[in-house]
C-alpha cells in the first residue's frame, strides 16, 4: 500500500483517514470493513473518519453511535461543507450527546467562484475568486451552532486571517479547535503565476498577509494542529488545464521536512511548537489517550529524526502512486531515520 509506505517514510505512525474515498464511509458496515482491511494491510495505525451525512451530500445525517462502535474517531464531509444549517444542527446535536467530534471543511460553495483569491494578483491572472467570505462565514456559522449545543467542533484547512480572528474569539470555549496545512504556512498565491496545477489546492493558497497571520496564529496557539490534507491525484488529472485540474497535493512525506526547514529553521516557531502541533494536540483532540506523548504505559509509537540532515526531495523519493506535489526539488531538513509503531520498526532508512 503506497499510502502506508509514504506515511512511514514521513514519520507518521497514526493517520486519520477521511471519508472522501471511492466508497464513502457513511455506514457502520463500511467503517467495520475499513477497519478490518487496514488491520491486515497496514503496519501503522490508520483510523477511519466517518461521513457526517449520507454520501457526503449534506442532506441526511449518518448513524454516528453505531459508526463509533465500529471504530470511527470523528465525522466529516471533508471537502464538502453542510450548507443546510438545520442538518448541521442535527449532526452536532447528535454528536454532542455522544461526545463525538465533528471536523468541518468550511467553504460556502456559492462564494467559491474559482481557484484564485479575491485580490489583485488573482484578478491579473484571470482567476475567479474563492472569496474570503466563503471560509469566514461558514466558520462563523459552524461555531455559533457548536457553541449553542456545546458540541466538539474542529475546523480544518483554515487559510485566512479573518477566519482565524473568529476562531480566536471562540476558543475561550474549549470545544473549538482548528488546523492548517504546511502549504498555507509556507506558500502564498504568488506561486499560482505559472499555472502549475500542483499548486492548486482547496482552499487556494493564501495571500502573503494571510500566510503571516496563520504563522502568528500557530505561535499563539490559536491553530492547534498542522495536517497534510493529503490528496493524491493521477498525472493525467493534474495535466489538465489549471481551471479543470482537481485541487490537492500529496503531503505525507514532506510535512516534517518542510515545517522544520521553513518554519523552525527560519525562527518562525520553535521545535517544541512543531512537535506539539503534529503529535500532542492531534492525539488530544481525537481523545487518543495512549498516543501523542512518550511516557511509560503509552503506545511505543516513535520517530527518530536527524535534525541536522538537509536533503533535496526528489521525484524518485515519492513512494505514493501519485506524484502531485510542488515540492519536488525543494530543500528539506530533518530526515526520518526510523519509524516505530507499537514497538516495531516499520521504517528504517
Amino acid at each position: 500500500m503506497s499510502f502506508t509506505l509514504s506515511a512511514q517514510w514521513g514519520g507518521f505512525t497514526t493517520i486519520l483517514s477521511m471519508p472522501n474515498t471511492e466508497v464513502c464511509l457513511d455506514t457502520p458496515e463500511k467503517i467495520s470493513s475499513f477497519v478490518n482491511a487496514v488491520k491486515s494491510d497496514s503496519t501503522i495505525n490508520i483510523y477511519p473518519c466517518g461521513a457526517l451525512t449520507q454520501g457526503r451530500k449534506g442532506q441526511k445525517i449518518c448513524e454516528y453511535a453505531l459508526m463509533m462502535k465500529e471504530g470511527a474517531l470523528a465525522f466529516s464531509d471533508d471537502g464538502n461543507w453542510i450548507e443546510d444549517s438545520s442538518v448541521m444542527m442535527l449532526a452536532l446535536n447528535y454528536l454532542s450527546s455522544l461526545g463525538g467530534l465533528c471536523i468541518s471543511h468550511c467553504e460556502d460553495a456559492k462564494l467559491t467562484w474559482g481557484p484564485g483569491r479575491d485580490d489583485l494578483l488573482s484578478f491579473k491572472l484571470g482567476l475567479l475568486p474563492f472569496f474570503e467570505l466563503s471560509e469566514s462565514l461558514s466558520v462563523s456559522r459552524d461555531i455559533h451552532i457548536a457553541s449553542f449545543l456545546k458540541a466538539r467542533l474542529h475546523l480544518t484547512h483554515i487559510s485566512t486571517g479573518s477566519s482565524l480572528e473568529i476562531i480566536k474569539k471562540a476558543k475561550v470555549q474549549k470545544f473549538i479547535t482548528c488546523d492548517t496545512c504546511p502549504h498555507y504556512l509556507i506558500l502564498d498565491n504568488s506561486y499560482l503565476e505559472d499555472f502549475d496545477t500542483n499548486f492548486k489546492v482547496n482552499p487556494p493558497l493564501p495571500s502573503e498577509k494571510d500566510r503571516k497571520t496563520l504563522i502568528k496564529g500557530l505561535k499563539e496557539g490559536v491553530i492547534d494542529c498542522i495536517t497534510t490534507d493529503h490528496a493524491p491525484h493521477t498525472l493525467e488529472e493534474k495535466e489538465s488545464s489549471f481551471l479543470d485540474a482537481p485541487s490537492g497535493m500529496i503531503g505525507l512525506q514532506t510535512l516534517f521536512g518542510l515545517c522544520f526547514k521553513y518554519l523552525v529553521e527560519e525562527g518562525l516557531i520553535d521545535i517544541f511548537t512543531l512537535i506539539e502541533k503534529i503529535t500532542i494536540n492531534p492525539a488530544r483532540i481525537l481523545k487518543m489517550d495512549s498516543k501523542g506523548v512518550i511516557e511509560e504505559g503509552k503506545d511505543a509509537d516513535l520517530v527518530l529524526v536527524d535534525l541536522n540532515e538537509e536533503f533535496i526531495f526528489r521525484e524518485q523519493d515519492i513512494l505514493s502512486s501519485s506524484k502531485n506535489t510542488p515540492f519536488v526539488g525543494w530543500r528539506l531538513k530533518g530526515k526520518v531515520k526510523y519509524t516505530i509503531c507499537g514497538g516495531d520498526v516499520v521504517y528504517k532508512e
